[in-house]
């Protein structure tokens, strides 16, 4: 960021990114669990949370390699801009979201699951993790 990754830069680069990370991935990610058994909460953090990675990076280096692109230091810009403000908003807010989602599922440790407790757990006795799908 500091070698002027950002330079390139522009208004309507800044509405692609920031709605690329509060609607595109978050619609996508609540479509892809269309049909999962999960309780709403979870399935709103997750796909809050979305597909994290860096696979933009290298998948923008593959086409610049292989394809000819008008801007692309806007393009590197864009994505530079989306990993920062991803890294931000969701390295700031997973500890509060994900200690929101285990008060709310009523745990410290076990399932993420709406009013789903071990067997173990109603016996007073250590809970055994659940599988998760």
């Amino acid at each position: 960021m500091a070698g002027g990754l950002l330079q390139a830069l522009n208004y309507e680069a800044v509405v692609f990114s920031l709605t690329a990370i509060f609607l595109v991935r978050p619609v996508i990610g609540w479509l892809s669990l269309l049909g999962n058994d999960r309780w709403l909460a979870e399935k709103l953090v997750i796909s809050f949370f979305g597909i994290r990675g860096l696979g933009s990076v290298y998948y923008l280096a593959y086409g610049l390699k292989h394809g000819q692109f008008e801007n692309p230091d806007l393009l590197w810009s864009v994505i530079g801009f989306t990993i920062l403000i991803s890294v931000l908003l969701h390295g700031t807010s997973v500890t509060p979201i994900m200690s929101w989602l285990d008060r709310r599922a009523g745990r410290a440790g076990g399932s993420r699951r709406a009013g789903v407790r071990s067997t173990a757990t109603a016996q007073n006795q250590e809970p055994v993790a659940p599988r998760v799908p």
